[in-house]
């Protein structure tokens, strides 16, 4: 049986793990439109509904996320008057990147397989292939071991 999952967010990747639970045999593949490296804070928004629910149908990931949430209970809200482009409808980031531990695990896991330390985001091809050629000239001028990368970091 093959099972396609449209989005990977936290509805989709919960799907997936319960479609696999349901049917070990399975082929599951998740399907997700937003861009490669892009990432949304999975439980920021769970309410203790919504998680005795998962409770229900997944004791063993609900135990993994009540371990790892975070709690508050007063939330003081403010508004932040500005526009982005960039974001949907104007939308804003403020403060959900820093939940993400995968972004400082697949720079570390660049530098470990290739030897670049890449300091800024999005970390494309383009840039991974610019810092390479960047280390190979830095190594080529006979450049000290610790030397200085075009942001001013040690590699």
């Amino acid at each position: 049986m093959k099972i396609a999952v449209i989005g990977g967010g936290p509805g989709g990747l919960f799907t997936a793990i319960l479609a696999k639970k349901a049917f070990p045999g399975a082929e599951i593949d998740v399907y997700e439109r937003n861009a490669h490296g892009d990432t949304f804070g999975w439980g920021v928004v769970f309410s203790d509904e919504t998680l005795g629910n998962v409770e229900a149908a997944d004791p063993e990931s609900f135990k993994e996320i009540r371990e790892s949430f975070a709690y508050w209970t007063d939330i003081e809200t403010f508004i932040v008057e500005s526009i982005d482009p960039e974001g949907p409808y104007g939308a804003k980031e403020a403060g959900e990147g820093p939940l993400h531990s995968a972004i400082p695990a697949l720079a570390n896991a660049i530098h470990d397989a290739v030897g670049i330390r890449l300091r800024e985001l999005p970390f494309t091809p383009a840039k991974v292939l610019a810092a390479l050629r960047e280390k190979r000239e830095r190594e080529a001028g006979g450049g000290a071991a610790t030397a200085m990368d075009s942001r001013g970091g040690l590699d």
